[in-house]
This record gives C-alpha cells, sequence and structure tokens, in this order.
C-alpha cells in the first residue's frame, strides 16, 4: 500500500507529464485542410444560427464562403444534404466546446464567423478535440507500463515515445480525428488489460473503443483486439458483458447518424464521398484487392514507410518479445493480428497513402498496439540501449521536423521527410502554409530560432521528469 507521501509524488508526476504534453503540442497549430475542415465544419453548423443549426450538415462549407472556410471532403447525404465525408465522432466532441466558445464570442461583441475568429476556434477547438485526449491518454499509457512491470523510466520513456516519437505529435496539432482515435484505443486497450486484477473499469474501456470507432472507422480493428484479450481466462463474464455494453452506445449512435444522413445503418459517409474520391470498379468506391506495395509502402518505404518515420517503433517488438517469454502471448497475439489486418485493409484502399500528408496517417489508430510494447532496457546491454535512445531521438526529430515544416506534404514527393522536410528545416525555409505556425514565430522569431524555445522549455522539462522518476524514493 502507498504511503501519502508517494501517492502525492505519483500524482505529481502524472499532472507534469499532462501538461509538459498538452503545451508542447499546444506549441504548434497546423493548417486545416480539406480534411479538418469537413470535421470542423460540422461542429460550427450544428451551433450557429441557420438552416443547419442542431445538425451536422455542412452544405454552408462545400462552397467557396466569406470565411475561406470550404472543403471539398463531402459526403452526399438524403435530400441532397452534404455531411462530412469522415465518421462524427470529432464533431459530436467538439459541439460542446464550441457551443460554450461561440456563447462567449457573442456576448463579448465579436463575430465567430469572421475569418479571424474562425481560424482561431479552429485552433482552440484542437486543443479540446486533439490535444486534450492525447495529454491524458499519455499519462494512463505511463501508468500501464509501470503496472506491467517496466521500472518507472523505460515506463516514462515509452510514454513520451508516443507522444513525440510517433505520428501522433505532429497529426495532433490540427483535428484529423486520427490521435484523438488513437488517444481512445490506447486508454480501452490498457484499462482492458490491466495488469494485477484483470480488466479494469470494463464499461469505460468498451465505452473509449467504441468511440474510436465513431471517430475512425478504421479503430475497428483495434476494438476488435481489445474484445479478443478479454477472452483470456483471467477475465469474468461480468467483464466481458459490461466491455461490450461500453462499446455498443458509440456503436449506436454511429448507426443511427448513418440512417438519419445517408439512408440506411450500415451506409458509411466515406461510401458517398465527393465522387473524386470514388473508383467505381471498387467496393463501397474504396476496396480493391490487397497491394503488396501498398504493404511495403505503409511499413518500410521512404514516401510513407512507418518504421522509417518512427524508428523508436521497432523496439515495440523487442518489447513483445520480452512479453511473450512472460506468457502474455494472447495480448501480443490479439495485438499484432489486428494491427497487421489494419495494415493489409488500407493497403486495399484506392488512396492508401492518405493524399497530401506525411507519413502513414491511416496507421496512427493502431500506434497504440504497438505503444504497450514498450521495452524493458534495465537488463540490456549499453550499446542495445544506446541504440534505443538514438531511435527515441531520431523519431522525436523526425516528428519535430514534420511539424515545424507542414504535416500536409506534397503527395508526389517520393522522400518528403529525409528529403523535403529536413531541407527545408535546415535552410529556414518553412512553414510552408501560411497557415501553420507556432509560439516562436508569435513571438517574432524567424524559422529555426522558433524552436528554441521549444527544444528548451521542454527538453529542459522532460529530462527533469525523467530525473525525477529515477531517483530513489526518499526513506520513510
Amino acid at each position: 500500500m502507498r504511503s501519502g507521501r508517494e501517492i502525492v509524488r505519483l500524482r505529481t508526476r502524472s499532472l507534469s507529464l499532462f501538461l509538459l504534453v498538452f503545451l508542447a503540442h499546444a506549441y504548434f497549430a497546423s493548417a486545416t485542410g480539406w480534411n479538418q475542415i469537413a470535421r470542423i465544419a460540422a461542429i460550427f453548423a450544428f451551433v450557429e444560427p441557420g438552416p443547419d443549426q442542431l445538425t451536422l450538415r455542412i452544405d454552408g462549407f462545400v462552397t467557396p464562403n466569406a470565411r475561406n472556410f470550404a472543403t471539398g471532403d463531402w459526403a452526399q447525404g438524403s435530400a441532397g444534404h452534404f455531411y462530412s465525408n469522415k465518421a462524427p465522432g470529432v464533431s459530436l466532441l467538439g459541439v460542446p466546446a464550441y457551443a460554450a466558445l461561440y456563447g462567449l464570442e457573442r456576448v463579448a461583441g465579436a463575430e465567430p464567423r469572421s475569418a479571424r475568429l474562425t481560424r482561431a476556434n479552429a485552433i482552440a477547438l484542437n486543443l479540446w478535440c486533439s490535444v486534450l485526449w492525447t495529454a491524458i491518454a499519455t499519462v494512463v499509457l505511463f501508468h500501464f507500463l509501470a503496472a506491467f512491470g517496466l521500472g518507472a523510466t523505460d515506463a516514462l520513456l515509452g510514454a513520451l515515445a508516443y507522444a513525440f516519437g510517433t505520428l501522433i505529435f505532429p497529426y495532433d496539432t490540427s483535428i484529423w480525428g486520427h490521435t484523438t482515435a488513437a488517444a481512445c484505443v490506447l486508454g480501452a486497450l490498457c484499462l482492458a488489460n490491466w495488469p494485477g486484477g484483470g480488466a479494469r473499469l470494463p464499461l469505460l474501456a468498451g465505452l473509449l473503443g467504441g468511440l474510436a470507432v465513431l471517430i475512425e472507422y478504421t479503430a475497428v480493428f483495434p476494438l476488435a483486439a481489445t474484445g479478443l484479450t478479454l477472452l483470456a481466462p483471467r477475465c469474468r463474464w461480468r467483464q466481458r458483458f459490461e466491455f461490450g455494453a461500453g462499446a455498443a452506445l458509440p456503436l449506436l449512435v454511429l448507426l443511427l447518424y448513418q440512417n438519419a444522413a445517408f439512408g440506411g445503418y450500415l451506409v458509411t459517409a466515406s461510401s458517398q464521398s465527393n465522387p473524386v474520391f470514388i473508383d467505381g470498379a471498387r467496393a463501397f468506391g474504396l476496396l480493391g484487392p490487397i497491394e503488396p506495395a501498398g504493404v511495403w509502402g505503409l511499413l518500410l518505404s521512404r514516401w510513407r514507410g512507418l518504421f522509417l518515420y518512427c524508428p523508436v517503433l521497432l523496439f515495440a517488438f523487442a518489447g513483445a518479445l520480452q512479453c511473450w517469454r512472460e506468457r502474455r502471448r494472447w495480448l501480443i497475439t490479439a495485438c499484432l493480428v489486428a494491427f497487421l489486418g489494419c495494415v493489409l485493409f488500407i493497403s486495399s484502399i484506392g488512396p492508401w497513402w492518405g493524399g497530401w500528408a506525411n507519413g502513414p496517417r491511416y496507421l496512427i489508430v493502431v500506434l497504440p498496439l504497438l505503444a504497450i510494447f514498450a521495452p524493458r532496457t534495465s537488463a540490456w546491454s549499453p550499446w542495445a540501449r544506446g541504440l534505443y535512445y538514438f531511435a527515441l531521438a531520431l523519431s522525436v526529430f523526425d516528428m519535430l521536423a514534420l511539424t515545424a515544416v507542414e504535416v500536409m506534404g506534397d503527395e508526389a514527393d517520393r522522400n518528403p521527410l529525409y528529403g523535403a522536410s529536413y531541407t527545408l528545416l535546415l535552410l529556414g525555409e518553412y512553414p510552408q502554409n501560411p497557415n501553420t505556425s507556432n509560439i516562436g514565430l508569435l513571438l517574432g522569431l524567424p524559422p529555426r530560432f522558433d524552436l528554441v524555445p521549444f527544444l528548451l522549455v521542454f527538453g529542459l522539462w522532460a529530462r527533469a521528469l525523467l530525473r525525477s522518476v529515477s531517483a530513489p524514493a526518499a526513506p520513510r
């Protein structure tokens, strides 16, 4: 049983980690493209007075407008109305936050529908819909890894690797939905497999897993993996039932939304997309045969390869091997099968590369399936630990380069990270989009120097946090 001093210390570290991730991710604000506008427009339409109020229709945002806020990522709905061609979860999360923000701005005499406030509100909504969820999920991962048997330092390194050394970092700087869904997946996976006593809060775990699917359709793969892990003998039927009941609620919301918007419970938004995205020769306009080139491209290519962008994730397989030796084989099998299943599924989608974006963004939702296998380095030789630290540092700087230069890269550039992004970063020729910004630029610092406050503040903060968890506990 922990003493009062240990509880206070644990809470202090948790708060410090939460603020570190939240403020570091909030340092940057990426531009909004069609993808983000399609999600944010539904929030605006639901709250703002007009014919689409209290609906998620985006009729007013599919053609150029005075707000300079229009999207081609629409889906044709019932009665000729337009909706986002994404799952509606992030938009639903953003509605209460924007309702409060809209009311405050109107009371203050401001016009939320001006171009200036539209951009400011999009940034504020991202803090609520993306950054907040990632910061909470990172703290959960830290506690899960510590309970999983990792030392405090390794547990913290695993959590920091997730938040800063993967695509979570760059894609958390504007509303894509991917990172929010990943945060829900991570919470569900950790709570459903909490070491020591089986599932912890299985109803909440199910709710988070279902919410992930409500946000991103492809989250069905990690949701299935989480459900499979509860088939292990250590779990009771009551825990399985509670998980299923929790997942059912957001899935029911998704089915009702699809029926109301598109005229069928199983008619997805993506299947009703703008015809420029639909291939009539493919099932649902999107799905075809599995492409081996797509699998290679998603995992190892210079263009989109996950493990080249985030080499620290390769060490998840070392962590999984350690868990295999500890007979946690059901968890490992479920996670790796779901990860591979998602890779194969995405490789069958026409634009498996994810359009105008850097890295395999469609795989972000399954990153938690690897993140929970952060390795234990205490028993490793110095050179092996050094290799891990190098991979972690390289991953962090890769993600920082993408975040600073531009997340939405040219899909024709076959070396967007180690070619274009690093070149532009070193030359100081960024950001590429005028709507991409960060705190350093707002302070008047020129490119390259705009990252100095970030590196100093958050680098020293992370170092202090690592030192605090590695310090021996004071005697009672």
